[in-house]
């Protein structure tokens, strides 16, 4: 995670994020898992989308846990939201047989091979994943399709930035300010994710991110980076 100056914004939330409830419902999960989890952002932008689903956040990183921990608070989901240092195969298994529907984000950083393994816990073919892909990108979705593709339909999602003109539920000071907010910070490089879904058909899963990020950013307490943020995803002071 970067480090940057960050806006503390409690502007409430506005109308116009109904509008991402609704094209999210069709993707109505019991519960989701943001392993990864950095400041909360999806952690509490999932939490809005569906109100009364359990989102489950890992972070390794003390600072990461602390504000994802604020922000859910602050943003009045706290009570829905369960957070956690490192996720290993048994809790999420646990957590999986517990729900009757799952969506399980993976962003950490080269270790979905060694977590994210069905082969060694058939319990996590019961989620639907969303996986951030690092190191050798043919060869992990090769590996990943080896490991979903009996059960799952397995989609690659090339990199792509959300527009920050998609919507007028945020507003900004200035066009580079809006282009912050949308922005992780990463080098100019090639970005993969996989999307495996034990349902064959193939769901909007951008507008579901885009939602939860939009959301997030025009709730209360969710920070907004300024001008000098280096990165969107900094963690609260």
């Amino acid at each position: 995670m970067g480090a940057g100056s960050l806006l503390d914004d409690r502007r409430p939330v506005r109308n116009g994020t109904s509008s991402y409830s609704a094209t999210a419902s069709e993707l109505a999960y019991e519960c989701y898992i943001d392993i990864g989890c950095a400041n909360g952002l999806y952690v509490v932008g999932l939490a809005h989308i569906n109100r009364v689903a359990t989102v489950y956040a890992y972070d390794i990183d003390p600072a990461a846990r602390a504000a994802t921990e604020r922000n859910a608070t602050l943003n009045g989901v706290a009570a829905r939201v369960r957070i956690g240092a490192e996720a290993d195969q048994a809790g999420l298994a646990a957590i999986i047989g517990s729900h009757g529907s799952t969506l399980a984000i993976s962003d950490i950083e080269g270790g979905e091979l060694d977590l994210v393994d069905p082969v060694a816990c058939p319990a996590l073919l019961g989620a639907d994943w969303l996986i951030e892909l690092h190191g050798d990108i043919p060869a992990a979705i090769a590996e990943f399709s080896r490991r979903f593709g009996a059960t799952h339909a397995v989609h690659v999602i090339s990199r792509s930035l959300p527009s920050p003109f998609a919507d007028d539920c945020v507003s900004f000071a200035s066009e580079d300010e809006a282009w912050i907010a949308v922005s992780e910070g990463r080098g100019f490089a090639p970005q993969n994710w996989l999307f495996v879904m034990r349902d064959a058909r193939l769901p909007d899963y951008e507008d579901l991110l885009d939602s939860a990020h939009w959301i997030a950013l025009s709730t209360n307490t969710v920070p907004r980076p300024t001008l000098s943020a280096v990165r969107a995803d900094s963690v609260v002071a």
